[in-house]
């Protein structure tokens, strides 16, 4: 929200202005900042939606619709009314016909706003007070007081102040009381409400996380549709578990939209995408260099790059199965990265007690919605941002090793295994750590090897091209071959 937009409201002229006027142009502006409308869950029934049938309780009025009745969730919890400026805007005709609304069953709200473009009044009907209002902000104050008026009537805050509001009618309803078990009942009553409404409560915090993923995730797609391989090669590198039939998949597929005649380059973006800029040698991690290699299986039969991707294919296998060993560099990248990727994870163990503060800062600084948005795009909660530093600063690390040569590789390799040996494993992080591997263990051994093996017996189950599955079982023969004499 821009201070302008506030400002613009505050100066806002409407001097002659009739209803309708107020109601577009003040009101509906209003309520879109306090969260309300377009682009929102919480909906505004306005007065075409809102015709009441008599018997109406009116006082000195006729007029049986209501102006607008914002909405949390679907849920009314108060209506606002216009008023010509030229009135008196608290005048007991407009706050009877108001509070004949506001409680009226078929409404049944607790809290009524008064505005004429000039004022906004808020009342809490379920007081006896209640004609005083609870606030009154002049419209030249609305920029400066906005805060208030949000505490109030904002979608994220006015169901708090509603609980509050009724928290405290029942604590003079029962303050009242003589008999202790009306207390008692009070407690059963109010546990068996807050059970019947927590599963609707639960589904509409999944409903708002899920939504923000799908948003995510189809941006992304669609990114990737645009961007290419470039795209999902810098989405897929690092030292996670990318290496899924999915990932393997869709990574044929950006090759296979594109033109035969730059297939080719299309592949071998895998490996452009992870060299920096300025180098030759790419720092790609080893679960893409897996997911390369069932690409390029799958890709072996496609027009424009089916012997590129076989020979590929071939090269890649047998440098998983012997561990880069005809090559210095890939070795020493192999053997710094299965490092890397157990000292992520201990590295963010050791930070745990400041994500969790940051985590908690942000529960406090976010309205709840926002706070699920942000959860459903990122993952913003304690454990996500310990997943994140365990898997971003291996990536850290790595990249700033320069020179990128055989020797400057192998001795941060020794650094970081002699680090390792001195850094802890807490207790009780397991579950956040890899499922069946909390602190990645079998990286001390060779990960490339299995999950390489893992995607050539698997091919069968996702290719039913008689050539590619040829390939894969020559592959498979070879690389059973070499891990035995290797």
């Amino acid at each position: 929200m821009a201070p302008s937009d506030l400002q613009l409201l505050a100066d806002y002229n409407f001097s002659g202005r009739n209803e309708e006027e107020i109601r577009g142009d003040w009101i509906e502006p209003l309520l879109r900042l306090l969260g309300y409308g377009l682009g929102t869950r919480h909906r505004i029934l306005r007065e075409t939606q809102l015709i009441l049938d008599p018997p109406v309780r009116m006082l000195g009025s006729s007029r049986h619709r209501i102006d607008f009745v914002p909405t949390v969730f679907n849920r009314r919890l108060w209506i606002i009314e216009a008023k010509r400026p030229q009135e008196n805007l608290f005048a007991d005709e407009h706050l009877g016909q108001a509070w004949s609304y506001a409680t009226d069953p078929r409404i049944a709200v607790p809290l009524i706003v008064l505005c004429d473009g000039t004022r906004l009044g808020m009342f809490d009907v379920t007081t006896p007070e209640w004609t005083t209002p609870v606030l009154d902000v002049q419209k030249s104050q609305l920029a400066e007081r906005f805060d208030e008026v949000f505490s109030w009537l904002g979608a994220p805050r006015v169901a708090e102040r509603g609980r509050q509001l009724h928290l405290g009618h029942l604590r003079n309803a029962l303050e009242a009381q003589v008999d202790l078990e009306a207390l008692n009942q009070t407690v059963a009553e109010v546990k068996s409400m807050v059970e019947e409404v927590r599963p609707a409560v639960v589904e509409r915090r999944r409903q708002i996380r899920n939504e923000a993923r799908e948003r995510i995730h189809n941006a992304g797609r669609a990114a990737t549709e645009k961007a290419g391989m470039w795209r999902q090669a810098q989405h897929l590198d690092g030292p996670a578990p990318v290496a899924s039939w999915r990932n393997i998949e869709d990574t044929a597929e950006i090759v296979r939209r594109t033109a035969p005649i730059v297939r080719v380059r299309e592949f071998d973006q895998i490996e452009r995408a992870t060299t920096p800029t300025g180098e030759n040698e790419t720092r790609m991690w080893f679960g893409l260099r897996a997911v390369r290699m069932g690409a390029a299986v799958l890709l072996s039969q496609t027009d424009g790059c089916a012997e590129h991707c076989i020979a590929e294919a071939r090269r890649a296998a047998h440098h998983h199965a012997t561990a880069f060993v005809d090559d210095r560099l890939l070795a020493a990248s192999y053997r710094l990265q299965r490092a890397l990727g157990q000292f992520g994870w201990r590295f963010a163990a050791i930070a745990k007690p400041q994500l969790d503060a940051q985590a908690a800062e942000l529960v406090r600084a976010l309205e709840v919605e926002e706070w699920l948005r942000r959860d459903g795009e990122i993952g913003i909660t304690s454990a996500d941002q310990y997943k994140r530093v365990a898997l971003l600063s291996p990536r850290i690390i790595q990249a700033q090793i320069k020179p990128w040569t055989a020797e400057q590789v192998e001795r941060v390799a020794v650094q970081t295994e002699e680090r390792l040996d001195r850094l802890p494993r807490p207790n009780g992080l397991e579950r956040l750590q890899p499922a069946g591997d909390p602190w990645l263990a079998s990286w001390q051994r060779d990960p490339l090897r299995d999950l390489s093996k893992a995607i050539l017996q698997g091919i069968p189950r996702h290719a039913d091209d008689p050539l590619v599955l040829a390939l894969a079982t020559e592959l498979l023969e070879h690389f059973e071959e070499e891990v035995t004499t290797s």
